[in-house]
């Protein structure tokens, strides 16, 4: 029970970790270099 928890926490605290990582280097590319890296996911984001 304790390794199944402990397992869980592990795995939600690097997921967490691992998006805020993500959106963290795309904010940071988007302010060095304000090009659309990727077309559709890019434009649709900045109408929004």
């Amino acid at each position: 029970m304790l390794t199944w928890v402990g397992t869980v926490m592990i795995g939600s605290f690097l997921l967490s970790c691992t998006a805020v990582v993500v959106t963290s280097g795309v904010q940071i590319l988007r302010s060095i270099r304000k090009v659309p890296i990727d077309g559709g996911f890019v434009s649709q984001t900045q109408e929004a």
